[in-house]
């Protein structure tokens, strides 16, 4: 098992440097090499290491690719969906506005508007070239990602710059700060 350290954004305590890598785009993945495969166990496992994560992208661990791991529905490690070099091919139905959070802006949620539907072409784990179309929290979940993968943090997003609040389900789970 390899747990990987979150980054944090310097809203939730991390450094300049661990704020600017979060705030830079990736390098897209050519290949699956050993390399890849243990990023991608790596974001499998740290998923899965946090009870609330739906979501986890390489740029959090410190990776510097296009690549992200989802599980909305965390029935189990099974359905855990590998996204690698993702595009949106379109966005579509109505706005919805809902809190967000993310490991790495940890402790807090906000609000961030996002469409309902998502239609995507992605590699999967295979390196299989496949598109998905999904709707709702499966859609926001995807999209959270891969705003992630542009260097952007739902923190960057917030609507019509509301607050952040604390988000009390963080707290027990203090040691993803390290």
């Amino acid at each position: 098992m390899a747990v990987k350290t979150i980054l944090q954004s310097k809203i939730s305590g991390g450094n300049e440097h661990e704020d600017s890598f979060l705030h830079s785009s990736v390098h897209h993945v050519d290949s699956i090499t050993a390399e890849i495969q243990q990023i991608i166990t790596d974001l499998k496992d740290t998923l899965w290491a946090y009870p609330f994560s739906v979501g986890l992208s390489a740029p959090q661990i410190g990776q510097p690719y296009a690549i992200s791991v989802i599980n909305p529905t965390r029935e189990s490690r099974e359905q855990d969906q590998i996204i690698i070099n993702p595009k949106i091919i379109e966005l579509s139905g109505k706005k919805d506005r809902k809190r967000e959070s993310c490991m790495s802006v940890w402790g807090e949620m906000g609000e961030v508007e996002r469409r309902d539907k998502i239609k995507i072409e992605y590699r999967d784990e295979k390196f299989d070239l496949k598109q998905m179309e999904c709707s709702g929290f499966t859609s926001r979940v995807i999209q959270h990602e891969l705003d992630h993968l542009d260097g952007i943090l739902y923190s960057d997003k917030l609507f019509r710059n509301s607050p952040l609040q604390h988000a009390n389900f963080f707290d027990e789970y203090s040691i993803i700060k390290g």
